[in-house]
């Protein structure tokens, strides 16, 4: 019975040490935006659509936010990101943009990019897409660490942007934000 007690408490150590230190990593990189006038193109990373087509609130949120910068002359150029999961209806991308248009962004504006199935592919096969490196990345707060590691893994030099997460998706967000942390580091990807 002590085997398994010891066992149980160094998990549960190792568990919430990582969790501390990944949370704590989130959080930093919530601090806040820094807008730069050289960028001019935004990045906004895929997330789930509902049955449909429209935004779910994460993604809602993103657009929103990138919608926000648009309006203020912050960006000309924006980049929609993401494939169609087996759940929905249309690639995140269309989806994407078609919330775009609806809200006043030009079409001209937008680029698709709508093969991605995850953070790592949004950003690469961004890439191929744009010229531009220098790039605002459009996420969830919670998600902002991730995006930066894998945004300059790829060769883009990141200003983050971060869209506030729903309080409906907020504890499970980061519960798999910080496993996904956690799985990158150890992968690198």
């Amino acid at each position: 019975m002590k085997k398994w007690m010891l066992i149980f408490a160094v998990t549960a150590g190792i568990s919430i040490t990582c969790y501390s230190y990944t949370y704590r990593a989130i959080e930093n990189e919530k601090s806040g935006d820094r807008l730069d006038e050289n960028v001019q193109t935004a990045i906004v990373l895929g997330a789930k659509i509902e049955e449909d087509a429209s935004p779910a609130p994460a993604l809602k949120a993103r657009l929103d936010r990138v919608i926000e910068l648009y309006e203020t002359g912050h960006i000309e150029k924006i980049v929609v990101t993401g494939g169609q999961g087996s759940d929905e209806p249309v690639t995140e991308s269309s989806a994407m943009q078609q919330y775009l248009i609806e809200h006043g962004v030009s079409s001209e504006q937008i680029v698709l990019e709508s093969r991605s199935t995850s953070t790592y592919e949004n950003l690469a096969n961004a890439r191929y897409v744009i010229e531009e490196r220098h790039v605002y990345i459009v996420s969830s707060d919670f998600h902002l660490k991730r995006a930066r590691y894998l945004a300059e893994k790829v060769g883009f030099t990141p200003v983050m942007i971060a869209a506030p997460t729903p309080p409906s998706v907020a504890s499970k967000a980061h519960v798999r934000e910080t496993l996904a942390l956690l799985k990158t580091w150890l992968f690198r990807k």
